[in-house]
């Protein structure tokens, strides 16, 4: 079996939702305009794994020219406690520095627990005092 990290692409789509609507946690998935609209202006933050061809991983990232940003960092059930969210996290991580990136936020839902420790283990800390507001 061969594992492969490459950046995320639109022939990916399809498979990276299916996985995201499958991982709890993670929250709404994208329409396919939109998803392909945050690659076209995003993807070669975006990483996806594959093992042997077949999407097992998936993370967005994105960068507004001083800011990084991780979003719906997924793997399969199957193929977790392996490296591959930590591979995702450290190629997108090695990009988005490359760009100019000085600081990379993301969002956790404070029920995902062990979406939490994982992001605490790649040095993530929650920042204190901060609110995050949206609006529809």
């Amino acid at each position: 079996m061969s594992l492969d990290i490459a950046r995320m692409d639109v022939s990916d789509m399809e498979a990276v939702s299916a996985l995201w609507r499958e991982t709890e946690g993670i929250g709404d998935v994208p329409s396919a305009g939109a998803f392909s609209a945050f690659l076209a202006r995003n993807g070669g933050f975006c990483r996806v794994a594959k093992e042997d061809g077949v999407v097992v991983g998936a993370l967005l990232a994105s960068f507004d020219g001083m800011r990084g940003y991780f979003y719906r960092l997924a793997v399969s059930r199957a193929f977790r406690r392996r490296g591959i969210a930590a591979g995702m996290v450290a190629e997108a991580t090695r990009a988005l520095r490359e760009a100019g990136a000085d600081r990379i936020n993301l969002h956790v839902f404070d029920s995902n627990g062990s979406a939490k420790a994982f992001w605490e283990r790649q040095g993530y800390r929650t920042y204190e005092g901060l609110s995050m507001l949206t609006r529809r």
